[in-house]
């Protein structure tokens, strides 16, 4: 623990989180330790610290109770290991994620301008090609397609059935 917040070891000797730790954050760590003493039950949790060298430190705690032989509560036992290498690594694959599902709606989103044949209404992709406005949409979007008609073609192709 010494070398993790370099200090030396002679410092932290004797000491307790009041001679250690801002009054707030040993107020925290005394309010666990009893806790822990009262109920029995096992604390874990990640906690984040900031050194004197301005570095962000996070450290995983497990705390449990500590009985004698004849079950009478001694104190708190606890354990800690620096895990801020994996909150680096786990912020840095959110931040991923985010830009991923980011790029993937602009990719499903059409944008920009479409050439588009006033009369039969295909498409020109980017290669030249002529294609039905459905097979286009359908390749840039998430869009899906079904096929009717409204009531001025019906009437028109089809006069008798409408």
């Amino acid at each position: 623990y010494a070398r993790l917040i370099g200090r030396p070891e002679v410092e932290l000797l004797g000491k307790t989180d009041l001679d250690l730790f801002p009054p707030e954050l040993a107020a925290e760590y005394l309010a666990d330790d009893r806790r822990v003493m009262d109920s029995g039950a096992t604390l874990e949790k990640t906690e984040e610290h900031h050194l004197p060298d301005g570095r962000r430190l996070f450290v995983q705690v497990v705390k449990t109770r500590l009985t004698d032989a004849a079950g009478v509560v001694l104190g708190v036992q606890g354990i800690f290991w620096d895990i801020t290498e994996r909150k680096i690594i786990e912020a840095e694959r959110e931040r991923l994620i985010a830009e991923l599902q980011g790029a993937l709606t602009e990719i499903k989103t059409l944008s920009g301008i479409i050439p588009i044949c006033a009369h039969c209404k295909k498409i020109r992709d980017d290669r030249g090609y002529w294609e039905q406005v459905e097979n286009y949409v359908a390749r840039h979007s998430l869009a899906q397609f079904s096929h009717g008609l409204c009531p001025d073609c019906l009437q028109h192709y089809f006069p008798d059935h409408a």
